[in-house]
């Protein structure tokens, strides 16, 4: 298990520090797996408002 306290709350913290914008998302009751969220859509809206326009993936 991968304890948020030592890993997703600490990069939350620095990040904020920076000046920077994030959304941590954690389902209570789960330990590391599964990784995926019932309805995904707050992920899939992230990484469509992130893309660079008009470059290709690999």
């Amino acid at each position: 298990m991968v304890p948020v306290s030592e890993n997703s709350a600490v990069i939350e913290k620095r990040y904020k520090a920076l000046g920077g914008n994030i959304r941590v998302i954690i389902k209570a009751g789960v330990g590391h797996h599964p990784h995926s969220l019932k309805n995904p859509k707050p992920i899939v809206d992230f990484v469509l408002a992130h893309m660079i326009p008009g470059r290709k993936t690999k």
